[in-house]
């Protein structure tokens, strides 16, 4: 480990503890064509919602610590010798955007590859149309973490985005509306999603012009 260097080698340890989870998925359940990232409603609303989805959790927790804040590090520049972060423009946000999208594309896109050959008689449609739910959702707690980072708080960031996504878990009412309500063909979870996207966002963009005191 210590020749991956120290980040690298955190890195290889979370996505072998990701691995077995994931192996785990797929060997004690029967299989499903529901991503493995998306939360599911327990069959028992007296039960813990949070119980059934401890592999979406898992999912969240790993995409969120995988990128070890080397996204946020790229947005703010942080230097000891600067005292007020350093205007890099819209172009360098939207450059910053576009690897956090790219990430959270091919951390799901894995899974689902590895979906379609795990599962042999799944839904096509089903497993894409919860794996973007999963994906996206994932972009949305990233964008909270990164906001806080840029405030010079990072474990505020993790604590409300899990304390969020936890919550929605845990409150079976919440989650059955957010997991079954749509308008004509297209999941509620979509706009509401894409309306947080763009508000986590515009919160970032005004954090990334916020003065930082080294």
């Amino acid at each position: 480990m210590q020749q991956l260097g120290p980040r690298n080698g955190l890195r290889t340890l979370i996505l072998l503890a990701f691995a077995v989870l994931v192996t785990n998925y797929y060997l004690s359940r029967k299989p499903s064509s529901i991503f493995m990232g998306m939360y599911r409603l327990s069959e028992n609303p007296q039960e813990s919602n949070l119980l059934t989805n401890m592999h979406a959790l898992v999912f969240m927790i790993t995409g969120m610590a995988l990128p070890l804040e080397q996204l946020s590090e790229y947005l703010a520049i942080p230097n000891p010798l600067v005292y007020i972060r350093q205007d890099r423009g819209i172009r360098h946000f939207a450059s910053y955007l576009a690897l956090l999208a790219l990430y959270c594309l091919v951390f799901t896109g894995i899974q689902v590859c590895i979906a379609f050959v795990v599962i042999p008689d799944l839904v096509p449609g089903q497993l894409l149309s919860t794996a973007i739910c999963a994906g996206l959702t994932l972009f949305c707690m990233l964008l909270m973490v990164n906001c806080s980072y840029l405030l010079a708080n990072r474990a505020a960031g993790y604590i409300v985005a899990l304390v969020i996504y936890a919550s929605l878990l845990s409150f079976w009412p919440a989650a059955r509306w957010f997991s079954t309500a749509h308008a004509g063909p297209i999941p509620l979870w979509l706009p509401s999603l894409l309306a947080l996207t763009v508000a986590l966002i515009a919160a970032n963009a005004v954090a990334c012009d916020h003065p930082r005191i080294a």
